[in-house]
């Protein structure tokens, strides 16, 4: 993989002649490597169905913007980690909590679940305080202020 350091990030991304270029945050370099089209296997099939009925959960814009909030302070306090999540977007902090959840309670099946599923069983993930508080998500300062429901 060849490397090589630019001033901004916006510089080079994306693919061409089977080429992808992309940014490395942590090193703060650009990056290039070969285009390689995944196989498709029933792993990815079943990663397909899971997101996809996660983003049919469709969280409330209250939820987004905690999750949101929850992102920026994670980075902030986190900015000196080697390793572990390092969450983008509101897309991010939400999968990651659904997948821990689904790890500690090992009867829900995510390909399956429904908003309804969550608030029958009144789940941990219906708040990111309540999340938190459950250790699915890694603390962050004044997160029992983040009580937006699902």
């Amino acid at each position: 993989m060849k490397h090589s350091k630019f001033p901004c990030q916006w510089l080079h991304s994306g693919t061409w002649h089977d080429v992808v270029y992309y940014y490395d945050r942590k090193t703060q370099t650009q990056r290039q490597r070969k285009y390689v089209k995944p196989r498709i296997s029933e792993s990815n099939r079943r990663m397909g169905a899971i997101m996809k009925q996660l983003m049919l959960i469709n969280p409330s814009k209250a939820y987004r913007q905690d999750c949101e909030t929850y992102a920026l302070r994670y980075r902030y306090e986190h900015s000196n980690d080697q390793y572990g999540p390092m969450f983008a977007c509101w897309t991010n902090v939400f999968c990651s909590l659904m997948y821990k959840l689904a790890k500690k309670y090992p009867d829900i099946d995510l390909a399956v679940i429904t908003r309804q599923d969550i608030e029958k069983q009144d789940l941990p993930c219906r708040t990111l305080a309540k999340a938190i508080e459950a250790g699915l998500l890694p603390a962050v300062r004044n997160h029992q202020y983040l009580q937006s429901v699902l």
